[in-house]
């Protein structure tokens, strides 16, 4: 009973061990390979660790992350606060916030924070970081080519009709 039981464990654990170390790399690949940055922080703000998209994201070295804290790479506002008011009540949050990069410039990011707690009972927070650069320039791009065309409609002296290709109003 004793003896096979023993067996039977040391047999199973190989094949754990190996589940666990797929499952590692599983997420390794994932938090490694994402194109948004990942920082794991301390409930006081403090940069545990972070990707190699949230270094570049922000102009710092994996060692300066681990230097800063949230207060150093965001610009507080309303926004934020309800940002924090809201993870403090739900334990999650979704904002569109202002971040600092190391260089001092300013940019536009989407982020999610949820905190767990981990397996030391110690409260901690995940941030993905989404930059909104490119999209909120787009976005003010088209609304600027709107509002001209708009505008040219609005003054024009001329009827305006519009017609498809074979000729139909």
């Amino acid at each position: 009973g004793r003896r096979n039981l023993l067996l039977n464990m040391s047999n199973q654990a190989p094949n754990e061990i190996e589940k666990l170390q797929q499952t590692a790399t599983k997420f390794r690949s994932i938090y490694e390979n994402n194109e948004d940055a990942i920082l794991l922080t301390h409930s006081n703000g403090h940069v545990i660790t972070a990707n190699i998209a949230a270094c570049n994201l922000f102009g710092m070295t994996l060692e300066e992350m681990k230097k800063t804290n949230r207060q150093n790479i965001l610009v507080y506002d309303k926004k934020l606060t309800q940002a924090n008011m809201e993870r403090e009540k739900t334990g999650k949050s979704k904002a569109e916030l202002t971040f600092k990069h190391k260089n001092g410039t300013t940019f536009q990011g989407e982020a999610t924070v949820s905190n767990f707690t981990d397996s030391d009972g110690q409260i901690k927070d995940c941030i993905i970081i989404r930059d909104t650069t490119q999209r909120q320039q787009a976005e003010n791009t088209l609304k600027e080519s709107q509002q001209r065309f708009q505008a040219m409609f609005n003054y024009i002296g001329l009827g305006i009709a519009m017609v498809s290709i074979d000729g139909k109003i």
